[in-house]
């Protein structure tokens, strides 16, 4: 199976970016936000690493490789954002940041739609099928900017977060359950083998728990603002 280079380039790009934007905004907002900067490039480095190296590919392994990874990657960000030491220095990021943030989510769909014309994807999990995700992408930068000029209000970010968070579950669930494993419940227009090959593996190890990352922060920062 060879995704198109094109394709390969657009994925490298839109992870080395969304790394980038979310460093920037943590060395201007978080304080001794190094650490966290450093955490983040580990995880685009190790994961870009053991994707390449096509452990991945494997998918009679148990436990399954892939969502093992992610099972560990979203357990350590639920811990950076809700217990770690650093979890007061992280909210303040900017609300009008978090949510501007999750624009990646539309050229990310545009990927997912030309994997899906090449063949590569099934077709329900891009626009062309039962993802609606790219709204996600289309609606952030003007709820970023409504929330930057203060007329955007609680219940509206709220509804923002909480939507998004169910259009990238149902994405990730197509993924999950239609992926080759033994277990495999879903069965749809074809199975998704490509979420195992480099550098579409940074799709589930870097870009969808980044998407969640951001959803997090920003609903901690929401209900903590709403308290004081």
């Amino acid at each position: 199976m060879q995704i198109p280079s094109e394709i390969q380039i657009g994925f490298i790009l839109l992870t080395i970016g969304l790394f980038v934007i979310i460093s920037l905004g943590i060395k201007k907002y978080v304080r001794h936000g190094i650490s966290i900067i450093s955490l983040f490039g580990f995880l685009v480095i190790s994961t870009g690493v053991a994707g390449r190296s096509g452990i991945f590919e494997d998918f009679q392994s148990l436990p399954p490789r892939l969502p093992l990874f992610v099972a560990i990657e979203i357990s350590m960000l639920i811990w950076l954002v809700f217990f770690s030491g650093w979890k007061d220095e992280i909210i303040r990021l900017p609300q009008w940041f978090l949510i501007g943030a999750q624009v990646f989510r539309f050229p990310l769909e545009m990927l997912l739609g030309a994997l899906a014309s090449a063949n590569l994807l099934p077709i329900e999990m891009s626009f062309h099928g039962r993802n609606f995700d790219i709204l996600s992408g289309l609606v952030a930068p003007f709820l970023a900017l409504a929330i930057y000029k203060k007329k955007a209000t609680f219940k509206t970010a709220l509804i923002f977060n909480l939507v998004a968070i169910g259009l990238a579950l149902n994405v990730v669930l197509h993924g999950i359950l239609s992926t080759p494993y033994p277990f495999k419940p879903l069965q749809l227009s074809m199975d998704n083998f490509v979420v195992s090959l480099f550098p579409v593996t940074w799709l589930p190890l870097y870009l969808v728990p980044m998407a969640f990352w951001l959803h997090m922060v920003s609903l901690r920062k929401l209900f903590m603002e709403r308290k004081r």
